[in-house]
């Protein structure tokens, strides 16, 4: 399938995101719809860039290890409150 040039354009734009290329959007759902997908793309690049990047780095183990010791806490209160009772 071939895209139409703009002829109102003098020269053909490069990039997907040129004003030659995209729709002006007015409309308040449509703006809405925009920014929900832009900011789930974001997202989706963002938690893609982390995965590459080694847990020591990102401190991903040191939280696990923070949950973990969390819940080696509430197991000893929970063996402790069935000692007393």
């Amino acid at each position: 399938m071939a895209f139409m040039y703009p002829m109102h354009f003098p020269t053909v734009p490069l990039r997907w995101d040129e004003p030659a290329w995209a729709i002006p959007c007015t409309d308040a759902i449509d703006e809405i719809l925009l920014s929900r997908l832009e900011s789930r793309i974001s997202a989706q690049s963002v938690f893609a860039q982390m995965r590459s990047v080694p847990n020591v780095i990102s401190g991903s183990t040191l939280l696990q290890e923070i949950d973990d010791l969390e819940d080696d806490d509430e197991e000893v209160a929970d063996e402790d409150d069935e000692q007393n009772q």
